[in-house]
């Protein structure tokens, strides 16, 4: 073999090896001058078609070993085996697997690789892109990386020089798959034929060797895939089928096959240059095919059974098995290579070796059957099947006993919310308790009290601890529990205003099916009690927002509109159908102040107008513009005007600014509003408190007709 590698700039020890002919370049034999990238285009210009290359000792770093496989990959095409032992290395580029696409050997030990926080997987995910690599050396320090390393390459036959175990090859998934005593494919060499698969111990360390395997293409690479000594060892005691009489004869069969093997990968490895080759050199391959597959043919019939019985014998099994496995590795590396006829003929090699399984799973259920037929005679079909049908039956009944004890708890579950609810919406007109005292610090008994100095202390209250009223109690049911002591929660505006109209728009839907299913709508109070008892469904968190929402909407009514019109519902002192008066007003505000714009600068574009619009609503509104709106609005005799010039901004000295924000306009506009609601209904609302005297905001035939009963003027 031509020299065709780098060895290390001064090295004086042998090659690892003699009999892979690592053999070292002139040009850098005792030169340390000359840079790698220079040894390899000298040697670029003597051989271009090298198949093995070593940087070996060369200390290159990260960027000149990028640059060296830059090279390799432009200018060897063909490159199979690469050692860069012994440099500098800390990581392999993203994209090597498409640099190295034929590489089947790589030596990377004592390298600077430290396999922290994933390095280790990133390195095999890159290598797992060369569909080729057979041979891996690394330097690893602990068996876990080990096992991860082969756990992520499964197409690895040597690690670090030490054959693999044919375990690997072995599926777990598929039980006729032949496990490692029947069927040891791999090995190191042939000097190590006795062994009976290696372990993983102090002799197989993940460290290199000094002396590693490879796989070399020259001397029979799939030939040391196969264990010799499957062949002349004796079978088991229940294996006595074999048709291997002899060991002469089993030896002699062996080598046949073996050799014809050989033949076979080396034709292969020719398919590469068919493009190049004539059209004498294709006979030849299809000849050494022929030859090959009839000696084959020839062997199989010599196992064959004497007797004329048709079922196939272990050792035909093994010897098919064998074949196919070791064509199918092979033809796994050309089909990643993309050639087309290789990928038919893998296709081809697929379809035999299921049904080589086929067979094999035939005599495995054979030779199960008396076994089971003896172990479960006792059992009849019938007896199975009503086994089946009373299982089922149990698992029914089971489903339907878990069903109905969940439906149980859900409903009581129910009627608890269902009586919490109601001892909130009407617990002021039950008796009086001694307990009542201490009740009157929760939220709804605390804020519906009216008078006059309740605004003002709600504003300088702190937090204190409330306890949940007490839920009803039938007259069989037992000592009620002691009351649970909350914190009262302090809602922000923000808070306040989401929570309100969340549950404005969940007041819609309910009064929409409502009315479609032709039942009472609920009034805003007992709507906020059904809204958090759908989204908490505890009692204790019922109470504790419901205490929340009654306290800051208090505290913010003064200032914000929001706040007020949720406390006059809550109240039933207005309408629902002022929301969408508010609503109204809102968009009409907008709507005028651009016409106002439109009108004022004609020339300007929509864009333009719609950036003053948004202007004013996030700063001032002048004064031409305020009363502009004010005027569309309002009659001259309304007092909103006045009222406006009260939250004009005052400026620090000369005229003062007749500017105000636009959210006090809006405030002023809105309370406007409000308080004229409240007016319109005044009177309807007095008339609707005599008849509704437990205050619940519903008034049914039988309580109206109760209060007019109780009329002084009906008295007679």
């Amino acid at each position: 073999m031509e020299s065709d590698e780098i060895r290390t700039a001064g090295a004086t020890h042998p090659p690892p090896n003699a009999s892979e002919d690592w053999t070292t370049s002139s040009s850098s034999g005792n030169s340390t001058a000359v840079t790698a990238l220079e040894e390899l285009q000298e040697l670029y210009a003597a051989d271009p078609d090298v198949e093995r290359v070593s940087l070996r000792g060369r200390r290159l770093s990260q960027t000149e070993a990028e640059a060296a496989l830059r090279f390799l990959q432009t200018h060897f095409p063909r490159l199979r085996h690469l050692d860069l032992r012994d440099n500098e290395l800390h990581k392999l580029p993203g994209d090597f697997g498409l640099l190295m696409p034929k590489l089947v050997a790589l030596d990377l030990s004592n390298n600077r690789f430290r396999f922290r926080l994933g390095a280790l997987r990133t390195l095999a995910e890159t290598l797992q892109r060369c569909a080729c690599l057979k041979s891996l050396s690394l330097s690893l320090s602990s068996p876990p990386e080990e096992q991860l390393l082969l756990a992520m390459l499964p197409r690895l036959r040597i690690l670090n020089g030490t054959p693999l175990p044919s375990t690997r090859l072995s599926s777990q998934d598929n039980p006729a798959s032949p496990t490692i005593q029947e069927l040891q494919l791999l090995c190191a060499s042939p000097s190590k034929a006795q062994a009976k698969g290696p372990r993983r111990g102090a002799k197989n360390s993940v460290r290199p060797r000094e002396v590693p395997a490879s796989i070399s293409d020259d001397r029979t690479d799939w030939c040391k895939l196969l264990k010799l000594n499957r062949w002349h060892a004796s079978t088991d005691a229940g294996s006595s089928t074999s048709a291997l009489s002899s060991s002469s004869t089993a030896s002699m069969s062996t080598e046949i096959f073996l050799s014809q093997l050989k033949a076979v990968v080396k034709a292969f490895h020719e398919c590469d240059a068919l493009a190049k080759s004539s059209k004498g050199s294709k006979l030849k391959l299809f000849a050494q095919l022929d030859r090959h597959v009839e000696l084959l043919a020839q062997q199989l019939k010599r196992q064959e059974p004497g007797d004329g019985k048709t079922e196939l014998s272990e050792a035909m099994l093994q010897t098919r098995w064998s074949l196919l496995e070791v064509c199918a590795m092979f033809g796994s590396q050309k089909a990643a290579q993309a050639h087309a006829g290789l990928g038919g003929g893998f296709e081809i090699l697929l379809a035999m070796q299921k049904q080589v399984l086929a067979a094999m799973q035939q005599q495995q259920q054979r030779q199960a059957k008396p076994l089971v037929s003896v172990s479960d005679g006792s059992s009849t079909p019938s007896q199975n099947q009503l086994k089946l049908l009373l299982d089922v039956a149990e698992n029914l009944e089971n489903d339907l006993e878990a069903a109905q004890l969940k439906l149980q708890q859900e409903t009581a579950r129910r009627e608890l919310a269902e009586q919490e609810n109601w001892a909130l919406k009407h617990g002021s007109s039950r008796a009086p308790k001694p307990q009542d005292s201490r009740l009157a610090a929760s939220a709804s008994r605390r804020i519906r009290k009216r008078n006059d100095n309740r605004e003002s202390a709600i504003l300088v209250e702190e937090p204190r601890p409330v306890e949940t009223p007490t839920p009803l109690l039938n007259a069989n049911s037992s000592a009620p529990e002691p009351p649970v002591i909350l914190v009262t929660r302090n809602f922000t505006l923000k808070q306040l205003v989401d929570l309100v109209n969340a549950v404005y728009a969940s007041k819609a839907k309910y009064d929409a099916r409502t009315t479609d299913a032709g039942a009472p709508r609920e009034t805003m109070e007992q709507h906020l009690y059904t809204y958090l008892n759908t989204r908490f469904g505890l009692p204790k968190l019922i109470v504790e927002y419901a205490s929340a929402v009654w306290k800051a909407a208090e505290r913010f009514a003064p200032r914000e509109n929001d706040a007020a019109v949720f406390v006059a519902l809550l109240r039933n002192r207005l309408d629902e159908g002022f929301l969408d008066i508010k609503r109204k007003l809102q968009r009409a505000l907008v709507e005028l102040l651009r016409a106002f714009f439109a009108a004022k600068y004609p020339l300007k574009q929509g864009q333009a107008i719609a950036a003053l619009v948004q202007n004013r609503l996030d700063s001032l509104l002048l004064e031409e513009e305020w009363r502009n709106l004010l005027t569309y609005l309002y009659e001259p005799q309304d007092l909103i005007q006045q009222k406006a010039e009260k939250f004009q901004k005052p400026r620090g000295s000369g005229k003062p600014s007749l500017a105000l924000p636009f959210t006090d306009f809006e405030q002023v506009l809105y309370g406007y509003q409000l308080q004229g609601r409240l007016d319109l209904l005044a009177g309807f609302r007095q008339a609707f408190e005599e008849l509704d005297t437990e205050r619940v905001g519903v008034l049914n035939r039988v309580r109206g007709e109760r209060s007019e009963a109780n009329r002084p003027e009906n008295a007679d």
